[in-house]
């Protein structure tokens, strides 16, 4: 009761009617998820329920409905979904799991489920769904952007408020990849469209000053440039990002609008000895210790930091996150565990690149800059993370469905 008190009535009502149109249409629920998720912390309604949780609880329920009532089917290829289904029972059957996580988990693969159900078969859908992630990303870059011109400390980084700034970059950066790819459908003066949210977003990424992420996405513009069959269109879209890019420091150093730290940190990331890798690297020599010690099962999900000092030469003050999906896959649920996922991402990888669609290059970039990420950071409990290995599957299926109907 204390909580309703404190939403208040025309938010209760509000919340009704919306709730009422996500049970007759449960996309539209979709795209508020997706439009939320580079905006869940400030989306709060309490320090474990956010805006985002309250529409995707109403969501899952909707879309189960509707597929009971055969309005909806699940639509995704079922060599991508056992290893899933598998993974959480093997979690489930550990008796040293964390529930919480394991409960996590299972929400975050029922999301990525959905996405890929609700909009594998329709063009229109997936044009949205990017669409809507991508004015997402824009409304959190000007709430970060602000945040960090108005933070007098010198060593700011840019995020939405109470998110962590790797996590942000993260965003931004998948928002640049589908960029790249609904670029192509502007023509004319309406290009500048895409250039100009590109700016904002190179500008966000910049600001956020996380290392991991700008290298993951120099890497995934390099597989564009050698993938992509129509090399001059590849090296010229790289070229100009380049120029924006060398634009947006010149003129934010000299204007202030990017602080000489932003440039510096980014800067060291080639020297190992000026990034925070030597504390990563003692992280996951704790982590060796522990897949050593529990090489087949595993100490059990979301059970890294709780086994961490009992690994450690030295005592931390607390357990720490691993850094590393790798590691804490390996660690958390053994190597079947392990194998487990590696099957889950060569059945993912392998529905992505099969097909014919000249779309299959940004699958790529996706997927190479998710795996490059996921090195040193434990990004799988976040929507981000299914959300970006979702778009990756929907980039070509239409276009692939409607040449197999041709054909049948």
């Amino acid at each position: 009761m204390e909580f309703l008190n404190q939403i208040g009535p025309i938010s209760i009502i509000i919340g009704a009617i919306c709730a009422a149109v996500i049970f007759y249409k449960p996309y539209l629920g979709l795209l508020g998820m997706i439009f939320m998720i580079p905006l869940e912390p400030v989306l709060t309604f309490s320090s474990d329920f956010t805006a985002i949780k309250a529409v995707g609880i109403i969501t899952f329920a909707s879309f189960g409905l509707h597929c009971l009532l055969r309005k909806e089917t699940i639509e995704i290829d079922f060599r991508v979904l056992l290893p899933l289904i598998i993974f959480l029972i093997w979690a489930t059957v550990r008796l040293e799991v964390n529930y919480l996580k394991l409960l996590t988990l299972t929400q975050l693969i029922t999301f990525f489920v959905m996405i890929s159900s609700i909009c594998s078969s329709n063009n229109r859908r997936i044009d949205f769904v990017i669409w809507t992630f991508i004015i997402g990303c824009v409304v959190a870059t000007a709430m970060s952007s602000y945040g960090y011109l108005s933070n007098p400390a010198l060593s700011a980084r840019a995020s939405v408020e109470a998110q962590n700034a790797n996590e942000y970059a993260v965003i931004v950066s998948i928002a640049i990849l589908l960029l790249l790819l609904v670029k192509t459908r502007f023509k004319g003066y309406k290009m500048l469209i895409p250039y100009g949210i590109a700016i904002l977003f190179i500008y966000g990424l910049i600001i956020s000053a996380s290392r991991g992420a700008v290298v993951a996405i120099s890497l995934s513009l390099l597989v564009y440039l050698i993938v992509n069959r129509n090399r001059l269109k590849s090296m010229a879209n790289i070229l100009i990002i380049c120029l924006l890019v060398g634009t947006i420091l010149v003129v934010g150093l000299q204007t202030g609008i990017i602080s000489e730290f932003s440039v510096k940190r980014i800067e060291s990331t080639k020297s190992s000895e000026e990034t925070t890798m030597a504390v990563r690297f003692a992280v996951w020599r704790v982590g060796w210790k522990m897949i050593n010690d529990n090489f087949i099962t595993g100490v059990g999900l979301g059970n890294f930091n709780v086994n961490f000092n009992k690994y450690a030469d030295i005592v931390w003050r607390t357990g720490r996150d691993p850094h590393s999906v790798y590691v804490s896959v390996f660690a958390e649920t053994g190597a079947i565990g392990f194998l487990i996922a590696l099957w889950f991402i060569g059945a993912l990888s392998y529905t992505a690149m099969r097909t014919t669609s000249e779309n299959k290059v940004f699958s790529l970039c996706i997927l190479v800059f998710i795996a490059i990420v996921s090195l040193k950071g434990t990004y799988h409990m976040t929507k981000i993370f299914w959300f970006s290995i979702a778009s990756a599957l929907l980039t070509h299926y239409p276009k692939d469905r409607k040449a197999q109907h041709k054909t049948g």
